[in-house]
């Protein structure tokens, strides 16, 4: 259907944003030694268990359907709201606010 269509095409979205947001992480790691000071422990776990989330469900289309796809809403709507608990910045917000605002 659409619906599970576009669904597809959004978390897609999510996991390449993640994936980018993962190797600037990597990077900075890389070029000063240490995480970015800004970084609350909360947000990257939310991070890294949603990119966990999304894998398996891209991978084998059948978790993803018109049956589950209320049930995957409830769950991304709940990590988000776990992720922006740890939120410490405006800039971090406004970036969540725009991943969001794909679904």
């Amino acid at each position: 259907s659409l619906c599970v269509q576009r669904a597809r095409l959004c978390l897609s979205m999510l996991r390449m944003a993640l994936s980018v947001y993962f190797l600037v992480m990597a990077w900075h790691t890389y070029a000063h030694g240490r995480l970015p000071p800004h970084l609350h422990p909360l947000v990257l776990w939310c991070l890294l268990s949603m990119y966990l989330v999304l894998l398996p469900m891209l991978r084998w289309p059948g978790l993803l359907n018109e049956a589950t796809l209320h049930y995957w809403y409830v769950l991304v709507s709940c990590m988000q709201v776990a992720c922006q608990a740890g939120v410490v910045s405006v800039e971090y917000l406004s970036m969540w606010g725009r991943i969001w605002g794909v679904f």
